[in-house]
């Protein structure tokens, strides 16, 4: 029992590292705490079990059929190799079903890097723990720590670097938009993975003999390691540029210049440094995450809607409502002063690939908006440029259902604050109870609520307070 606790104590470091690594990467990704979760239980037991058990069952099969030194080799580069891979991969084959039917969770080939690098990254750490253990029964402490340097330390990242080539394949198979290549693109992976997987055996059982396999396979291994952290890279800095592309054009509007700094600093691909800035702010750093991952989605999304091609049976296509949800989301944050930056940060400014929404002469000096229910004595202030829907006013009341989810904007030029109604909805905006089909300048107390002139219907009305 102290053996094995002075395992995890030993192991348990190294692959916390390893995994903040590799997840501190994926940042412009964005992938979820709960997938990750999975993906490491996944190779950590549920590949582990399977492995073993469909392994014993081939052993038995076909030991009958050969000597015991063939039967060595045979376990180490051919059946484990292929077992392994195959079972591995069956997580990741489970999150790309999942993309297909609910386009959320894998959505790229850096998400199928991570995924497959997580449950690769789960898998060494139940196998390292028990070749240690073993380790010990043979030669006390110092075959354990022998053990730890050569498997955890000098090859530690193996069966990372091997499932993440089967992610890599499912990767580019869920961003395709034809059928075939989501069948090609992951068998081309998992044969990848096992070809990389069988070697590195055969080089430590085989040619390990002749004193150069273990050199020849950390060579290997160091090189599969710099590729594999290269691709993460890679994937990483194009995903920022997305994200750049994307949100660019949104600033002033609901994201602040200080924001936009933040998220597309390349600072965030340090381990913790994300979590460091966020925190360090002193506001609820669930909420301030969750602002900041609705960013990356919405710049993403607005990436493709721009730049690429969108096509309905892709699996990673996004509905226009998916965009509204999150651009309201991000809104709703803003209303709650829930911020990235602190008021006295500033950053760098990096440049942009598209026009930026740039401020209009003395917008600056134009004071904030305030949006008041009388009835319930509840308000929202309005600082930057708004969509105002069901979302946003759901606070004051049931009224709000009224409203749809983009029903009018509010926006600030040289002149003062615009309202903007939104006229392909069911209820029409109303400005001091008349229906309104342009943009309209507003005044201190003006009131806007929605409804139906004709039929006397007047939903949720809002005082408009402006600062002096």
């Amino acid at each position: 029992m102290i053996w094995l606790l002075f395992s995890l104590i030993v192991i348990v470091p190294v692959v916390l590292f390893y995994l903040a690594l590799v997840k501190s990467l994926s940042f412009y990704n964005a992938e979820s705490t709960l997938s990750l979760f999975y993906c490491f239980l996944w190779g950590s037991i549920v590949a582990v079990v399977f492995s073993i058990t469909w392994e014993v069952v081939f052993t038995d099969a076909v030991s009958s059929h050969l000597d015991d030194e063939e039967m060595f080799y045979f376990s180490n580069v051919i059946l484990a190799p292929v077992i392994e891979e195959i079972f591995k991969g069956l997580g990741i084959l489970i999150l790309f079903i999942i993309a297909l039917n609910t386009r959320k969770g894998l959505r790229g080939p850096l998400s199928g890097l991570v995924y497959g690098g997580i449950i690769g990254l789960g898998f060494s750490l139940t196998e390292d723990i028990s070749y240690m253990m073993d380790a010990v029964e043979d030669g006390g402490l110092f075959e354990l720590i022998g053990t730890f340097f050569v498997r955890v330390i000098l090859l530690g990242l193996s069966h990372t670097t091997y499932t993440a080539v089967i992610g890599l394949g499912f990767g580019y198979a869920i961003v395709s938009d034809k059928k075939i290549n989501r069948i090609i693109y992951p068998l081309t992976g998992l044969a990848g993975a096992i070809v990389l997987h069988s070697m590195r055996n055969l080089l430590v059982t085989t040619l390990n003999a002749y004193g150069i396999g273990f050199v020849l396979a950390f060579i290997l291994n160091l090189i599969v390691i710099l590729l594999f952290f290269g691709l993460i890279l890679f994937f990483a800095l194009k995903e920022r540029k997305v994200v750049m592309q994307g949100l660019g054009g949104m600033i002033g509007e609901i994201l602040t210049i200080e924001e936009f700094n933040q998220i597309v600093s390349k600072n965030n691909l340090i381990p913790f440094y994300n979590y460091y800035t966020l925190a360090r702010l002193g506001n609820n750093y669930n909420l301030t995450r969750q602002k900041q991952l609705s960013l990356l989605r919405l710049g993403s999304i607005r990436h493709r809607k721009k730049y690429e091609k969108t096509d309905s049976h892709a699996s990673c296509h996004v509905t226009d409502a998916t965009y509204l949800e999150l651009h309201n989301r991000i809104e709703e944050f803003n209303l709650d002063n829930i911020k990235l930056v602190s008021e006295s940060t500033s950053l760098p400014d990096i440049p942009l690939t598209e026009s930026v929404l740039t401020s209009k002469k003395g917008e600056e000096t134009i004071p904030p908006l305030i949006l008041k229910n009388e009835e319930t004595g509840k308000s929202i202030p309005i600082k930057i440029n708004s969509t105002i829907g069901r979302s946003v006013c759901k606070k004051f009341g049931d009224e709000s259902k009224f409203l749809a989810e983009h029903q009018y904007k509010l926006n600030r030029d040289y002149s003062g604050w615009l309202i903007i109604p939104n006229n392909e909805v069911t209820n029409m905006t109303l400005l001091n109870g008349k229906s309104i089909v342009t943009e309209q300048l507003l005044k201190n107390r003006d009131i806007i609520s929605v409804g139906n002139v004709k039929n006397g219907v007047n939903k949720l009305p809002l005082v408009v307070y402006l600062n002096t």
